[in-house]
């Protein structure tokens, strides 16, 4: 009997041979559909960094919607309040917390679904300047984001910001993005979310 088992399953493999046997263990699968697995536990600040830049590219939000606190705050330089207000016709920053964030983060994956990138600090990913004391931290320096909707020429953002971070139960998150300035001849993300949730 036991020999008749072993020629069963013998032949099954065989006959699985161009696709791999059958019983053989299949690679593990992402906990959902592009859930990432670059998560690091944000023992440290800079960790969040990592986390948010791991979360943007997937096609899950999160690691991104994770590594901010339920009190964030997206706040865009005055002049770029001042256009978006313009275009859109309202202050769309106002009550911008963790929700409005994750909806406007849908909507960008969405509308450029073939690649995304954002890239805090410099090349290195050095900072201009950081501060972190006790359970509170700051780092002001540049960002970069590409977006890629396809065939076309992707669209760059960036410009000079500082990041608001806090340290909880959880591990560090970040509370607030605060555009400072420009860099380059680029929107900055706090343009460019506006106009996108006052367009949705």
């Amino acid at each position: 009997m036991k020999r008749k088992i072993f020629m069963t399953v013998f032949l099954a493999c065989l006959l699985a041979a161009a696709g791999g046997c059958i019983f053989e263990p299949r690679e593990p699968q992402e906990p959902g559909e592009g859930e990432e697995d670059c998560w690091q536990v944000p023992t440290q600040a800079k960790i969040v960094f990592s986390n948010l830049e791991c979360g943007f590219r997937s096609l899950a939000n999160s690691s991104y919607m994770r590594s901010i606190s339920e009190d964030y705050m997206l706040v865009p330089r005055d002049e770029d309040r001042t256009q978006v207000i313009a275009q859109v016709g309202s202050d769309v920053y106002e009550g911008w917390n963790k929700d409005a964030e994750e909806a406007v983060l849908t909507q960008i994956k969405g509308d450029y679904a073939a690649d995304r990138s954002v890239r805090y600090g410099d090349a290195q990913g050095e900072f201009e300047d950081s501060s972190i004391e006790g359970s509170n931290a700051w780092f002001k320096g540049e960002y970069l984001v590409v977006l890629k909707s396809g065939g076309q020429q992707p669209d760059t953002l960036s410009g000079i910001a500082f990041f608001h971070m806090e340290k909880g139960s959880q591990g560090w998150v970040m509370t607030k993005w605060e555009d400072f300035d420009i860099n380059g001849p680029y929107p900055t993300v706090g343009y460019f979310w506006g106009i996108t949730r006052g367009g949705s």
